[in-house]
């Protein structure tokens, strides 16, 4: 993660023969496994997908804000819980997200989806409810962030499950990997 106002680096990473066979300590092959590992585990069991790509994002201004904020919530709060979390939505908005951060919904900003638990940007940890809003707007990608929740009813909301996040501010988030992903038939 880049510290500096201004950076960005967007990496295409791409499954290689070493991370089939877990052999590699490359720095891509270690975050196409971390983006890839992530989207896998908390994928449920009676769907059936795999990842195609991954586009790394390192983003100076959105790294310095998420950790400005981290920092801000830690000093408010104590101890605060760093996860993962996916966003799905079309293929221009993620270009967006990952160059600006996601925005927030409501006060002149459109609210595109609802707004059933709040306004903020409702994010899971489950990749295939993220793959829905995806597909709906015609795109096979997910974002994958990571994110620092905060204090439930503060800085978070849950969005009638417990692995649904409504973040009530945008520099909670922070988008790292673009998972790329195509569904494999059920047997």
């Amino acid at each position: 993660m880049t510290l500096q106002e201004g950076y960005f680096d967007q990496r295409v990473l791409k499954r290689s023969e070493t991370v089939r066979s877990g052999g590699s300590d490359r720095l891509d092959d270690l975050l196409f496994r971390e983006a890839e590992s992530q989207f896998l585990r908390m994928l449920p069991v009676d769907k059936k997908a795999r990842v195609v790509q991954v586009e790394h994002i390192d983003n100076g201004d959105l790294n310095l804000l998420y950790t400005k904020k981290r920092r801000d919530l830690m000093s408010a709060h104590g101890d605060c819980q760093e996860i993962f979390v996916f966003h799905g939505t079309n293929e221009s908005a993620i270009s967006k997200i990952v160059r600006e951060g996601f925005k927030v919904g409501g006060d002149g900003i459109e609210i595109r989806n609802g707004a059933v638990y709040g306004k903020g940007v409702y994010t899971v940890q489950d990749p295939a409810f993220a793959m829905r809003y995806s597909r709906r707007g015609g795109s096979s990608k997910v974002i994958l962030c990571r994110v620092v929740c905060g204090q439930k009813g503060t800085d978070y909301e849950e969005g009638g499950r417990s692995d649904i996040f409504v973040i009530k501010a945008k520099q909670q988030l922070l988008p790292q990997y673009v998972v790329q992903y195509e569904m494999v038939p059920v047997a």
